[in-house]
């Protein structure tokens, strides 16, 4: 059931990522986006933990000091997610250039290419084996990200407008190179996050209010670096879809989490490569993205893979 949740919650993710900052008149920077959905995912894992601590037979005897005892503990505990917050911050800052530049359904074809490097990296660090029709099914499913890749630019080729044909290349490879390096990021993140979870005594609810707290300081630091704004105001202005999409976000922070400590990094990645189905038909339903044969070729060995 959580990995239909996180299906879901990826491609839904995407589109309202393009939406806001590509369809939207008034565009919102994404350093606000990010910051908003850290301090949404960072209350609701402190409103489980809370009424989880008050609800013990410790918390109904002495509530106050229950709560100051776990979070004393969850204080102590928080510096291994260091890494993780900043890895996280600098792969969605990634995901929006890229979503600038490059379509939502070649955004999500090329990233599900983590899997590939999650593989890699599960191989090396927690020393698990793969078997060859395993690593077969990865070659494949990086073959029709090459597919859809290769139409991408064919297209940006073909486009009428006043912008040269250098310059469309320029914005095409930034595009791609940063959801690539984002990719690179989530391989060894996804094991390292992995490894906190189902090592440590701390529940998913717990590393989620950790890493919430760590990520919002980030993202509150590039935010005003960008807009020199220490105060919050500019959400009074904001529509519903840009709320949404904050919520989204949140709400897949909370979702890998669980997968990660329940399951395993490489199903987490099997999981969101499903969505590129709803993503490729939503973005020609939405957006006018254009579905060429190869396009859905590349879609197809991706998904088989």
């Amino acid at each position: 059931m959580v990995l239909v949740a996180l299906m879901v919650q990826s491609s839904s993710y995407v589109l309202m990522r393009h939406y806001v900052q590509v369809e939207l008149p008034v565009k919102v920077p994404s350093s606000a986006l990010l910051l908003v959905g850290e301090f949404m995912k960072l209350f609701i894992a402190t409103a489980v933990v809370g009424s989880t601590a008050l609800l013990s037979d410790e918390g109904r005897r002495d509530p106050l000091s229950t709560l100051a005892n776990r979070a004393e503990e969850i204080c102590r505990g928080g510096s291994v997610m260091i890494i993780p917050a900043g890895i996280y911050m600098t792969m969605n800052i990634l995901s929006f250039v890229a979503l600038e530049y490059i379509s939502s359904a070649m955004f999500i074809t090329v990233a599900q290419s983590k899997i590939f490097m999650t593989a890699i990296c599960t191989v090396i660090f927690l020393g698990r084996k793969l078997s060859l029709l395993q690593w077969g099914a990865l070659t494949c499913l990086v073959c029709g990200n090459v597919l859809v890749s290769y139409q991408e630019m064919q297209m940006s080729d073909d486009k009428k407008n006043e912008t040269s044909t250098w310059w469309n290349h320029a914005l095409f490879l930034t595009g791609t190179a940063a959801v690539t390096i984002e990719v690179m990021l989530s391989g060894f993140v996804s094991v390292y996050y992995e490894k906190i979870l189902k090592t440590s005594k701390a529940s998913v609810w717990e590393r989620n209010m950790q890493l919430g707290f760590l990520s919002a300081l980030f993202y509150y630091g590039v935010h005003y670096y960008y807009t020199s704004n220490l105060a919050l105001t500019f959400v009074a202005e904001w529509t519903f879809p840009v709320w949404v999409t904050c919520f989204l976000g949140a709400f897949g922070g909370i979702l890998v989490a669980l997968v990660l400590r329940y399951s395993d990094a490489i199903l987490k990645c099997l999981a969101t490569s499903l969505s590129i189905v709803v993503v490729i038909i939503s973005s020609n339903w939405l957006f006018g993205s254009q579905l060429t044969m190869l396009t859905i070729l590349g879609a197809v060995l991706v998904i088989s893979g």
